[in-house]
């Protein structure tokens, strides 16, 4: 047997082992029916995409569907102050008050009126950015229309469900959301010129789903308007620092594609924004077991367990990494076509992030903010994002801004998480 060989053999069987470790846990069923459950619906999520996009690819263009990555990107601002870091304070608040059998009304309807007001303040700002900024007021339609994605995402009790431990709700939701547009798409996209309905319909249908899953949220759960100053204020403060950490993701996640946009033109954003689609793709699973983890991980001190969701989700990625950067060529030519072959090269880049998102994101739910060093989780995502506009001022001072050193920036700034995340981890003595 060769050392290749012996090598594979052995990975094989780490991962076997420390699955088997895992599934010891007292609540291993309850966690992988529901990780199971997400990744099935959250892959048919991401699978409806890549259905859609190389149709769409062939349909609009590089430069059209380079037009409509630049407004998504956008909304990656606003979506990420309207949520104000209650994807991770809300949800750790309503998994404990659940636990303890509490009612969760005075946290829902904070959070609401919370989301609500910073919605107002972003809206208003945004229009008088699209007024002032040129290269937004060119595409002023798209841009007020994709406003909607952003109140969508106001609406969407995700953070509620995960709380009560209900994530098949959000798979299922994300489902229809993707299968509505998906039909959509084929249904009435046919040509360049209907490359405004692909904004119309990615806003309505995410809006509707986002309304009915409020709705069944409310009711499912029997929630209640509960207003209470106390309870405003207390969220406001323990979701401050999420929030400062969380713009930075935002800024460091979105920012490449704004800054092609600005800089070099539509086209390079559609190259680097198929990479980075496919490259988000194969963080999913990753995600999934994230979000699925977390509510029941809070309740558990067991260092054992945890380090081997960690060894297993770096097990995982070393595989995922090996075969994709070999494949990247192929896989490009199918999703896009040739038309998009500088795409393969950022691919190949971008891939690279998983072996450092695996572990990190875990070391920060599975150890920080279970023993509530929320500084720590935040100060990660705020040293790398100030290292991020370092290497990106760089970048423009010397003329090398482009897709492949953007790429190279951004996987930069996951290891820099990872790195940060491991040393407070080691210094507290929690891993």
């Amino acid at each position: 047997m060769t050392h290749t060989e012996n090598n594979k053999t052995w990975l094989v069987a780490s991962m076997y082992s420390n699955l088997q470790k895992l599934l010891k846990w007292q609540s291993e069923r309850l966690i992988f029916s529901k990780f199971i459950h997400l990744l099935f619906a959250r892959g048919l999520q991401y699978i409806a995409p890549l259905i859609t996009m190389p149709y769409l690819f062939r349909v609009l263009g590089p430069e059209r569907y380079g037009i409509i990555a630049f407004a998504e990107s956008l909304t990656v601002y606003g979506i990420v102050i309207t949520n104000f870091g209650f994807q991770i304070t809300a949800t750790r608040e309503i998994a404990i008050e659940s636990q303890l059998s509490r009612p969760i009304n005075k946290i829902f309807t904070s959070v609401y009126e919370i989301k609500l007001l910073l919605f107002v303040i972003y809206a208003i700002l945004f229009v008088v950015g699209i007024i002032s900024v040129r290269t937004l007021r060119d595409y002023w339609e798209i841009h007020l229309i994709y406003l909607g994605l952003v109140a969508g995402n106001v609406l969407f009790p995700a953070w509620l469900y995960y709380g009560v431990r209900r994530m098949e709700y959000v798979a299922t939701f994300n489902m229809l959301n993707s299968f509505l547009y998906a039909v959509s798409i084929f249904m009435f996209v046919h040509s360049p010129k209907d490359w405004m309905k692909v904004v119309i319909f990615r806003v309505c249908c995410y809006l509707l789903v986002a309304i009915c899953a409020l709705i069944v949220a409310i009711h499912t759960l029997g929630l209640r308007w509960h207003h209470e100053r106390s309870t405003v204020q207390y969220l406001t403060k323990k979701s401050y620092s999420f929030f400062l950490s969380r713009i930075a993701v935002a800024l460091y996640g979105a920012s490449n594609n704004v800054l092609l946009g600005m800089i070099l033109g539509m086209k390079e954003v559609a190259y680097y924004s198929v990479a980075d689609k496919l490259t988000n793709l194969l963080r999913s699973p990753f995600d999934i077991a994230n979000d699925t983890i977390f509510p029941f991980i809070i309740n558990t001190n067991s260092k054992s367990i945890k380090r081997n969701i960690i060894l297993i989700s770096l097990s995982t990625s070393i595989s995922v990494v090996l075969v994709f950067s070999l494949c990247a060529d192929q896989i490009i030519s199918v999703v896009a076509g040739r038309d998009y072959a500088p795409a393969v090269q950022v691919f190949r880049i971008l891939v690279l992030k998983l072996l450092f998102v695996s572990v990190h994101i875990f070391v920060g739910s599975c150890f920080l903010l279970p023993n509530y060093d929320d500084y720590s989780f935040n100060s990660s995502v705020c040293w790398a994002f100030g290292i991020y506009l370092l290497t990106v001022d760089i970048l423009f001072l010397s003329g090398k801004v482009g897709t492949v050193s953007l790429s190279c920036a951004v996987v930069m700034v996951d290891f820099v998480i990872l790195i940060v995340r491991l040393y407070c981890g080691l210094r507290r003595d929690l891993l």
